[in-house]
């Protein structure tokens, strides 16, 4: 079973809103591994909108991407994406 970690950066202006936290949820919960995003040790599950809104995560904020399972590298790797590309914003 894979478990991969990865750091990835809030650059989008607005931080984690609902929009993000929307794509996070939709994207996490395509894959059947557990996904977590922690934030300062506060781990909470990627696939709840209303746990990453507890993070308040702003621009600068660096998260850790935590994925566990048979899916783990596609699911860590489609989530690093969208924080790269600033979950579509400007």
């Amino acid at each position: 079973m894979h478990e991969l970690e990865r750091d990835v950066e809030i650059t989008n202006a607005g931080g984690l809103h609902v929009r993000p936290i929307s794509r996070i949820v939709e994207a996490a919960s395509r894959f059947a591994c557990e996904v977590v995003v922690i934030k300062e040790g506060q781990a909470v599950d990627a696939k709840s909108a209303l746990e990453l809104m507890l993070l308040a995560a702003a621009n600068g904020t660096v998260l850790r991407l935590r994925c566990k399972g048979p899916d783990a590298p596609a699911a860590i790797e489609t989530l690093a994406r969208l924080f790269q590309d600033r979950f579509g914003e400007e």
